[in-house]
C-alpha cells in the first residue's frame, strides 16, 4: 500500500505527495504499475483527481529525489494559497502560455530599423529585444525560428537576399531552429556572439552570450565554431550533438558532453537543473530576472541542486531552495539575500 495515502479521502495533493504515486508517474516498475492500475480500476470515481495529480507532477518535472519533490509540492501549496489571499511576492512579467508547448506568438516585437550598419550594411536592420523575465519567439526572413530568452537582443537584416549569407547578431541567449537552405556557400547560417561565430546549415542549438563569454549547446545537426580570441589566431571547433562549448575572451575553448535539455528547457517555459551550484543558479536569476543575489555564508554558493520549476515562477525555485537547504531567503525589490538559518 502506498505510504501515507488516505484512501477514504483521496485528493490531488494527497496523490502528488505520495512517493509510490510519484514513482508510478516518473519511474514506474512492475509493482507500482500493477498497484496503481488496480487501484484505479477499483476506484473509477477517483480518475479525475488522479489524472490531475499526474499532470501536476509532469508539469513540475519531479525527479527521483523524493525529498526534493516533497519540498517542491509543499512550496507549491503555499504559493497556491498566497494567490488567493494576496499578490505573489516574486511575480515576473512572463508571457502566459501553456505548460505543454512553446507559444509561437510574435506580437509586440520591438522593430528598430536604421539606415546603415558599420558602413558595410546599407540595408535596414531589425532588432528584437526582451526585458527581464520575458521571452519571445519569432520567425526570421528565411523561415528559421528563434526563441529569445530574457534580457537579450537579436539583430538581423530586415530582408535576406537569396545570394547572400544569412547572419544574425546576438547579445544574450537564444534557441535556434535553423531552416535548411539548399545550395552551396550561401546556405550557411551564422550567429555572431563575439568572440565566437556559430556557423550552421540546418540544425537546432542554443547560444548564450553574456559578460564577454559565449556558450553553445548543440541539440541536433552540425555546428562549426569560428573563435576569434584576443591575442590568438582564429580557430575552428567542430561540435557534435550533445556537446557544449564554452568560449571566453582568452581562456582555452572547453567542449564537454551534456544533456541539452538542461540548457534549453527555458524556451519551453521550464528551468531544469542537474547538480547545479547555487552560485550558477544565482547567476541565472541575475541574468534572467534582473535580481542581485548575495550569499552571507561562503559555503552556500557551492551547494548543488537538481530539480525543475516553471520558468515564470522564480518564487517556487527560491522557496524550494529555502526548504531543502534550511536557508533564509529574503527579497526586497530585486535584492535577494541568502543565508543559513
Amino acid at each position: 500500500m502506498p505510504v501515507g495515502m488516505d484512501f477514504q479521502h483521496s485528493t490531488v495533493t494527497g496523490f502528488v505527495k505520495n512517493p509510490s504515486f510519484q514513482k508510478w508517474v516518473i519511474d514506474p516498475d512492475a509493482d507500482t504499475t500493477a498497484f496503481w492500475e488496480g487501484w484505479l480500476y477499483a476506484n473509477p470515481d477517483q480518475s479525475a483527481a488522479l489524472q490531475e495529480a499526474r499532470q501536476l507532477i509532469l508539469d513540475l518535472r519531479f525527479g527521483t529525489d523524493y525529498a526534493a519533490n516533497q519540498a517542491m509540492i509543499e512550496v507549491w501549496q503555499q504559493i497556491q494559497a498566497q494567490k488567493t489571499a494576496e499578490p505573489v511576492v516574486y511575480r515576473q512579467p512572463f508571457r502566459q502560455r501553456s505548460m505543454f508547448r512553446i507559444a509561437a506568438a510574435v506580437s509586440g516585437l520591438l522593430l528598430i530599423a536604421y539606415a546603415a550598419y558599420h558602413y558595410t550594411r546599407p540595408e535596414p536592420i531589425t532588432t528584437i529585444s526582451t526585458r527581464y523575465g520575458e521571452t519571445k519567439t519569432l520567425s526570421l526572413p528565411d523561415g528559421s525560428v528563434v526563441t529569445l530568452n530574457a534580457n537579450s537582443h537579436l539583430s538581423f537584416p530586415a530582408t535576406w537576399d537569396t545570394d547572400k549569407p544569412r547572419e544574425v547578431w546576438l547579445d544574450g541567449e537564444a534557441y535556434f531552429r535553423v531552416q535548411e537552405k539548399k545550395g552551396t556557400g550561401q546556405a550557411k547560417f551564422s550567429v555572431h556572439a563575439k568572440p565566437v561565430t556559430v556557423v550552421v546549415v540546418g540544425t537546432v542549438f542554443n547560444v548564450k552570450h553574456r559578460k564577454k563569454r559565449s556558450q553553445v549547446v548543440l541539440e541536433s545537426g552540425k555546428v562549426n565554431l569560428l573563435v576569434q580570441q584576443t591575442g590568438h589566431r582564429e580557430q575552428q571547433v567542430f561540435m557534435k550533438p550533445g556537446e557544449l562549448a564554452d568560449v571566453g575572451e582568452s581562456a582555452p575553448v572547453r567542449v564537454r558532453s551534456v544533456d541539452p535539455a538542461s540548457f534549453t528547457s527555458w524556451q519551453s517555459n521550464q528551468l531544469v537543473f542537474r547538480k547545479t551550484t547555487l552560485q550558477e543558479i544565482a547567476t541565472q536569476l541575475e541574468e534572467t530576472y534582473g535580481y542581485t543575489v548575495t550569499f552571507t555564508d561562503p559555503a552556500l554558493p557551492d551547494k548543488r541542486f537538481s530539480g525543475s520549476v516553471p520558468a515564470q515562477q522564480p518564487d517556487l525555485l527560491l522557496m524550494t531552495l529555502s526548504k531543502l537547504y534550511n536557508l533564509n531567503i529574503s527579497k526586497q525589490n530585486n535584492q535577494v539575500t541568502i543565508s543559513p538559518r
